[in-house]
């Protein structure tokens, strides 16, 4: 498997994850909430992240995926959502540790 390719599609949909965190981020500034810290260190985490695994790993492309690339993209995908998801609970003041945010 190409791994570098692999990581390199999983930094884009980081990449897009991280821009999506905006949204939350737009509505904690509105009703002036204290969660607009942890989205906005969260967001700017798995924004740089993402760029990172991209501009790293950018030489490695390729024509064709096979399935165990695609399967290894899907699991590595939802895993790293999964990670950056949690960010925003343990960035919180008063929050719960990492692992405690995953779960």
């Amino acid at each position: 498997m190409r791994w570098g390719y692999i990581l390199h599609i999983v930094g884009i949909f980081t990449f897009y994850f991280g821009l999506t965190m905006v949204f939350p981020l737009g509505f904690g500034l509105y009703y002036h909430d204290q969660s607009v810290m942890p989205l906005f260190c969260s967001a700017l985490v798995t924004v740089i992240i993402g760029i990172l695994l991209y501009l790293l790993l950018k030489g490695s492309k390729s024509d064709y995926i096979t399935q165990r690339e695609g399967m290894a993209i899907v699991s590595i995908g939802w895993a790293g959502i999964g990670f950056f998801g949690a960010l925003p609970f343990f960035f919180m003041d008063g929050g719960c540790n990492f692992v405690d945010a995953v779960f």
